[in-house]
């Protein structure tokens, strides 16, 4: 959280895009999490299966300023996670 350096503010809302080359889709969001909240997690269930190329930025609160957005480079998921369901 870079919080308070230069115009970034904790209230700043994370964006976030994802490409699927071979199916020619896109999945994003604009409103993730705030930027305070350090991390934060988007539904890419219609475009999983393929490396995914992706992309992060940030927003006010207000929606009157915007980030450049950052290349966050080639993502490769599984089509299926495994799940631990051990307690």
């Amino acid at each position: 959280d870079n919080s308070g350096k230069g115009r970034a503010l904790a209230t700043d809302q994370a964006f976030a895009a994802a490409y699927n080359e071979e199916l020619k889709k896109w999945e994003y969001n604009l409103n993730l999490a705030p930027r305070s909240a350090g991390s934060c997690t988007m539904d890419i269930s219609e475009i999983i299966g393929n490396p995914l190329q992706t992309w992060l930025g940030f927003i006010s609160a207000d929606g009157k300023e915007i980030t450049d957005t950052v290349y966050t480079g080639l993502v490769s998921l599984p089509v299926s996670f495994p799940v631990n369901d051990q307690a």
